[in-house]
């Protein structure tokens, strides 16, 4: 049945093609709505850079049409709204002067004036509260979001017979249609006769099962569980060129990501390691800060510089070396736009807090020869306009599983200290 979907400037702003994903249903945008955008357009931000497409797309139906009223979008029609408040109530205790009272009572007018069911799009769940208490139906915007269980997955344990446990050691891989795995796919298999025999695989594309090395130590780490033998395996794979490594604090991610970045340099796979973060404070920012480029991100990056200084005491190495033959660069995000990266090892960490577009972004800087990894934690988003669902490394896993240049690793386990392992499951 068609619906009225009333869209919120913030959905625009996330998403500035949302307009053509609501099927065959009708797409409001109040006139409120183009003002907030008009606010952003002149920011350098990922918003303004969105406000500005927004503005473009409208711009280019209205040089079709007269007015935006009734463009068809799919199946369904287009409309730009612009209310007239007649026979509406507005003692309520809301501040009739801010932009979120002004769209909701534009969406509650095109409810009284419409017979099909009217429903408030918005990802701002204050105002989806407040619709709700003034009987407006509401929701969040789910296009580019997806499953909690599809983020913290567990892995798959198999059950086979012994002798193709021994064909894994003997041959190292196997195939085994039945188990109907995805590309690159991590398992457990234990021997079904009496479990005293195990082996870790993966799922090459292809529908070969191949075993994966578990004793393998690299720039003085060795991988202390299963989760951690998965990703190194995929991290030191040069014929995977994109892997997500999700976990909650301590698990491993940086660590392992690094050392499988300066393994791929010393074997010559690389010639370089680039490594980014985006640029947002846990909680008040401490503002300017001054210095060239270097010393501005000096702060931002310490996390960083504190693996390599655990990768150098475990390894007997200087790690710190490489930053002065620019084999080990630091960047911002903020300039990635526009470049082309050949031939790098690429390490994003904390991409929790990046968009969708931002990571396409990023992903789409990739030339002949690199290899990205993105690392994160869903459940600590600094991002106030996301969530664990909607931001980009989630999204991103989700849409990348399956394919054949592409592995995924979740990782339970803290193993940086007892505190911190209890600290990040009870807190």
């Amino acid at each position: 049945m068609k619906k009225n979907y009333v869209i919120d400037t913030n959905v625009l702003i996330h998403d500035p093609d949302c307009i053509y994903k609501f099927e065959d249903n009708n797409v409001y945008i109040p006139i409120y709505v183009i003002e907030e955008v008009d606010n952003f357009k002149k920011e350098s931000s990922e918003r303004g850079r969105n406000a500005r497409r927004v503005i473009r797309i409208i711009d280019g139906m209205l040089s079709s049409n007269d007015r935006l009223e009734n463009v068809s979008i799919n199946d369904g029609q287009l409309f730009l709204y612009v209310p007239d408040f007649l026979n509406f109530d507005t003692k309520v205790a809301v501040d009739s002067n801010k932009y979120d009272y002004r769209i909701l009572q534009t969406a509650i007018e095109i409810k009284q004036k419409s017979d099909l069911k009217t429903i408030m799009v918005s990802m701002d769940a204050n105002l989806r509260v407040r619709a709700q208490a003034m009987k407006l139906p509401s929701q969040n915007y789910k296009n580019n979001s997806v499953s909690v269980n599809s983020i913290k997955k567990d892995y798959e344990i198999h059950y086979v017979d012994d002798n193709t446990i021994d064909l894994l050691y003997s041959k190292q891989t196997v195939n085994i249609p039945s188990l109907q795995l995805k590309n690159n796919e991590y398992v457990k298999l234990i021997s079904s006769e009496n479990g005293s025999k195990t082996v870790l695989c993966r799922n090459l594309p292809g529908g070969q099962l191949s075993r994966i090395q578990t004793s393998s130590e690299i720039c003085g780490i060795k991988p202390l569980n299963m989760e951690q033998h998965f990703a190194l395996d995929a991290l030191l794979d040069p014929a995977v060129n994109f892997v997500t490594l999700i976990g909650k604090a301590g698990t491993g991610k940086t660590l392992l990501a690094l050392a499988a970045a300066f393994q791929g340099v010393k074997r010559k796979q690389y010639t370089s390691i680039l490594v980014a973060r985006p640029v947002i404070p846990m909680g008040k920012d401490i503002g300017y800060i001054p210095g060239d480029i270097n010393e501005k991100m000096q702060p931002w990056m310490q996390p960083i510089y504190d693996n390599i200084d655990i990768l150098s005491m475990n390894d007997n190495e200087d790690y710190n070396l490489y930053f002065n033959d620019g084999t080990i660069k630091i960047e911002p995000l903020t300039y990635i736009r526009g470049r082309s990266i050949p031939n790098q090892y690429m390490i994003i960490d904390e991409s929790q807090n990046l968009t969708p577009h931002e990571v396409k972004t990023i992903l789409t800087r990739a030339g002949d020869g690199t290899k990205i990894v993105l690392t994160g934690d869903p459940n600590q988003i600094d991002n106030p306009y996301m969530d664990s669902t909607s931001n980009g490394l989630s999204v991103t896993m989700k849409k990348f599983l399956g394919n054949e240049i592409f592995a995924s690793v979740v990782l339970h386990k803290s193993e940086r200290s007892k505190l911190a392992d209890i600290a990040a499951s009870i807190l």
